[in-house]
């Protein structure tokens, strides 16, 4: 929970690249343009990508359901905690959710979130790798190196 709280602080209060004044927006032509793009690249209809320096526009969208998924594991991680305890700060805090949502379903949504996220980080894995090799941006090497080319340098 601390990382994602250090996320979210960082997205108010990061450079261009980390914070909310660099997401794409559906509602601006240029940008639609470019998820439609990026779409039909991903669904191979398309075989060039468009370069961006950030995170491309659809992944973008998939941080966005990843940190709401996110909220769903903690809110329902805490709140199956707090079962063993009903009187402490867990359950004080998070044992509404057993109104709303029995217990069995509880379970099941923190369990099938679990591997959700489990999808996400190897598909993540790969598209850092196919983009990687693709537009030779640097992805995989800026993490090791510290620095991302301004530009792609395709052959």
């Amino acid at each position: 929970m601390f990382f994602v709280l250090l996320r979210i602080y960082w997205f108010l209060i990061g450079n261009e690249y980390s914070s909310w004044r660099g997401l794409y927006s559906p509602f601006k032509k240029k940008h639609l343009k470019m998820y439609i793009d990026y779409i039909k690249y991903y669904i191979f209809l398309k075989k060039d990508v468009p370069h961006t320096l950030g995170h491309n526009p659809v992944a973008v969208a998939a941080y966005f359901v990843l940190y709401i998924l996110f909220a769903l594991q903690i809110i329902t991680g805490y709140a199956l905690w707090g079962l063993y305890h009903q009187n402490g700060l867990a359950f004080q805090l998070f044992g509404w959710i057993f109104s709303i949502v029995d217990l069995q379903w509880t379970r099941f949504y923190h369990y099938i979130v679990m591997f959700f996220i489990g999808g996400f980080f190897i598909n993540h894995i790969y598209s850092a790798v196919l983009f990687d090799f693709k537009t030779q941006s640097g992805e995989i090497s800026a993490i090791f190196a510290g620095w991302k080319p301004l530009r792609c340098n395709k052959k």
